[in-house]
């Protein structure tokens, strides 16, 4: 439910919610890493990689996605999407 809700959010027409949704989506998941299933995290944050940081719409949203990935790679406890 949560991944469906995202992804809807994601493909919003403005980019004001795209950007926010991004944010949210890296934040929530550098936080809970622990407790999302490995499958949730890893079609999410692929989705924000391979379409939303490619954004051509708006830098805001690229913007979003970029400056939150790299502290979730870092704030990691543990990699589990291989």
């Amino acid at each position: 439910m949560l991944v469906c809700i995202c992804q809807s959010l994601l493909e919003d027409p403005s980019h004001v919610v795209r950007s926010l949704v991004a944010y949210g989506i890296c934040k929530i998941c550098a936080v809970y890493w622990s407790y999302i299933p490995a499958d949730v995290i890893k079609t999410l944050l692929t989705s924000l990689v391979q379409k939303h940081a490619w954004d051509s719409s708006n830098i805001q949203v690229r913007l979003s996605v970029v400056n939150v990935r790299m502290p979730v790679c870092f704030s990691l406890p543990d990699v589990r999407l291989q």
